[in-house]
């Protein structure tokens, strides 16, 4: 598409959504692929948009990125494009739901938890991404003792930002709840390095075990 159209096509999109939908008296969320999600805005967080769905009786929160969207047409007829700054690398490449509570933060209290408890607890159930490290020591480890040098490397990294996988980024502005999400992490990853150490070990002592056992047996 030519650069000069693409002002034109923008405004004809919006108009043609607008009128399509003002009569549902919905917000249009149009994503960067193009896709259009009819919704209910209800709040314009620093790196995500949370809405409902208008159809059926689910009251449920939803949230989505603002890195998969492109602009949103409110029900009223205003347009609301994200600026550069705006947008974060999304960790949720899809919809996600939101936790209920997840604005319910005052000081250094979620609720009636506190704010590093809950990063720590969500750590737990989110951070996923050890499994490349696991893995690559488990493999390693027939390479004993040359494996040892970038395992110890691997071993006192933390993981990088985009594999914490914290579904929650304005928590994640939070520094009492982003620290200890991402001391947990750190921990889960050097545990899960342990672990997979040890099944690389367990299986070249058994594989050693069974070729000293095959060549005794030749005799």
């Amino acid at each position: 598409m030519y650069p000069m159209l693409k002002p034109l096509f923008y405004c004809i999109l919006s108009l043609f959504l607008y009128s399509h939908n003002v009569a549902r008296c919905q917000d249009v969320i149009v994503k960067k692929n193009g896709d259009t999600i009819a919704a209910k805005v209800v709040r314009v967080n620093p790196f995500s948009v949370e809405f409902r769905k208008p159809e059926g009786t689910d009251s449920s929160i939803l949230a989505i990125n603002k890195s998969y969207i492109n602009y949103i047409i409110y029900k009223n007829g205003v347009t609301d494009t994200f600026r550069v700054s705006d947008i974060q690398n999304g960790q949720n490449d899809h919809i996600y739901k939101v936790d209920p509570e997840s604005h319910n933060y005052k000081g250094n209290y979620y609720g009636s938890m506190r704010l590093a408890d809950r990063g720590t607890q969500d750590a737990k159930k989110y951070y996923k991404k050890y499994k490349g490290a696991k893995f690559f020591t488990a493999l390693t480890a027939i390479f004993i003792p040359y494996n040892l040098i970038p395992d110890i490397i691997i071993y006192h990294t933390p993981p990088k930002p985009q594999n914490l996988g914290c579904p929650y980024p304005e928590l994640m502005l939070k520094q009492e709840y982003s620290t200890a999400y991402k001391q947990k992490a750190y921990q889960i990853k050097r545990k899960q390095m342990l672990k997979g150490e040890l099944i690389g070990y367990g299986i070249v002592m058994s594989a050693v075990s069974i070729l000293v056992i095959a060549a005794l047996s030749t005799h």
